[in-house]
């Protein structure tokens, strides 16, 4: 009984390690399941491609799941001529991704599909989704693909030029206008050289006001494709859009009015990456950013170039406005309730031979830190405040010669103000008890500035030993640390005795 026993269950494990092992069949690449139904995994194309017929039955076992990436390409991985795709009954699944870039121009769904992952025919040149009116989960209006139990645009034909979405619908799906869409005709070459071949999207008529959720990458660019970008012409993102999701508008130029989102809306990350932002006038926007929260990298690398962020704004994400181009200019007001700001939020960097911070003063030549973050973040303002005027550029800015950590802070962070090359006075508060690595490295500008008891830890290189002095309170952490650590310092609040001058 017991050697039974044994024997079925090694059947078992043979029959399970069989049914993981990919199997290929002429263009096929497959996976037996557990169920005994198949899932395809891969396609090898060919260069001449003709339509696609995906069959229903490979190596004996019935065909009902298209898995993730199985069809797609590289973007531009393949010639001018498209194909169409016959999906069988029978499929109950099309996996994320599943025919990203490919070449398809046409594509039948059938009423069985109860899957559609994100992104499943993104930057495909398709003009209209046709679909079996019997499908439960999905539907078509006017060839553009929804989710009916979600009310969600899943998909819009990167070949159909004319039409919005339908009021009732609450989500712009994940990758659902994604790639090289050309929706309502196109323009002429804009404003700025790198805009090319620009197609643009009028999103006060585009999205309805029911929409509350735009996903992740829904209009982002194609990546292999930056120098050509959408010209998103919106006078809001719809009035009830809350968030906005990762990647949503990488690459795209946006036509926007003042100001831009809202209160309560969450702005995910990489949200604006790369993206350029003029008013309905054409000229280069200058206004609000409003939100509650902005995330990783939301805004980096766009074109910001007078860019005030709300005072509602309670938390922004790492890198959330990186930039090394002289395209960005950030105010952050004395009133600001953020609360937490990421590693490297407004670092500006070098990579371009730009000498040009991003951050500018909010109290004439002083920039006060946000009164209610208590820690600012790693690298945070990194050679983020401005340098002087450039007469060839013609950048004009008052320059940042101040700073003053608001009461409250507890840490300067590792090189979170290194590299501002024009800071001449530096205020810190007594609730500060960290400073840490590099914090005010490369800033040749500071010559002295007073340390709090408070500070119990002091990272290595701080400050510029070579120029710089210590005000420090004796017996105090910082003044032992200045001792240990080789810096100028002197004793705060010490009169010197002149008395034996006297006669």
């Amino acid at each position: 009984m017991k050697r039974g026993v044994l024997a079925a269950v090694l059947c078992g494990l043979t029959l399970f390690a069989c049914a993981a092992q990919a199997e290929i069949s002429g263009q096929y690449t497959y996976q037996i399941e557990e169920n005994g139904t198949v899932s395809i995994t891969d396609f090898s194309w060919k260069e001449d491609q003709k339509d696609i017929y995906i069959p229903d039955i490979l190596g004996g076992y019935r065909v009902t799941d298209i898995g993730e990436k199985a069809f797609a390409r590289m973007a531009d991985d393949h010639s001018d001529e498209t194909i169409n795709v016959v999906v069988p009954n029978g499929i109950k699944s099309i996996g994320e991704k599943a025919f990203m870039n490919a070449p398809v121009s046409g594509v039948s769904i059938p009423a069985s599909v109860q899957q559609i992952g994100d992104g499943a025919f993104a930057n495909c040149p398709i003009s209209q989704f046709i679909l079996e009116s019997e499908n439960a989960m999905y539907a078509t209006i006017d060839g553009v693909l929804y989710n009916k139990m979600t009310k969600t645009l899943v998909a819009w034909p990167r070949e159909k030029r004319e039409g919005s979405v339908p009021e009732g619908i609450v989500e712009i799906g994940n990758y659902a206008v994604y790639g090289d869409t050309q929706i309502q005709g196109w323009i002429d070459q804009g404003w700025i050289d790198l805009i090319i071949d620009q197609g643009w999207i009028d999103l006060t008529t585009f999205i309805p006001s029911t929409v509350e959720k735009i996903g992740n990458y829904a209009f982002a660019k194609n990546k292999a494709k930056v120098s050509a970008y959408y010209d998103i012409k919106a006078a809001s993102f719809g009035e009830n859009v809350r968030e906005i999701g990762e990647g949503a508008f990488q690459h795209c130029v946006l036509q926007v009015t003042d100001p831009m989102g809202r209160n309560d809306m969450i702005i995910g990350d990489g949200a604006f990456e790369d993206a350029i932002f003029h008013d309905l006038n054409n000229n280069i926007w200058e206004g609000t950013v409003k939100a509650k929260k902005i995330g990783d990298r939301a805004f980096a690398y766009s074109f910001l170039y007078n860019a005030t962020l709300d005072d509602e704004i309670i938390e922004i994400g790492e890198s959330a406005f990186v930039c090394n181009t002289n395209r960005m200019r950030i105010l952050i007001t004395t009133n600001s309730k953020l609360e937490k700001n990421g590693k490297g939020a407004f670092q500006y960097g070098e990579e371009l031979g730009y000498q040009y911070g991003s951050v500018l003063p909010n109290d004439g030549e002083t920039f006060v830190t946000p009164r209610k973050v208590k820690d600012l973040s790693d690298y945070s303002f990194s050679h983020a405040f401005r340098k002087e005027d450039d007469r060839e550029t013609g950048v004009n800015f008052t320059p940042c010669r101040k700073i003053e950590v608001s009461e409250g802070t507890e840490r300067i962070g590792n090189y979170t103000f290194e590299k501002n090359v024009l800071i001449e006075s530096v205020t810190l508060p007594s609730t500060l008890t960290e400073i840490g690595v590099g914090a005010f490295q490369e800033c040749p500008a500071l010559t002295s500035i007073s340390i709090p008891s408070s500070v119990k830890k002091i990272g290595d290189g701080a400050f510029d030993r070579a120029t710089i002095t210590l005000e420090v309170e004796q017996n105090s952490y910082a003044a032992l640390w200045a001792s240990e650590n080789g810096y100028k310092y002197r004793y705060q609040g010490v009169t010197e005795d002149t008395s034996w001058l006297n006669p």
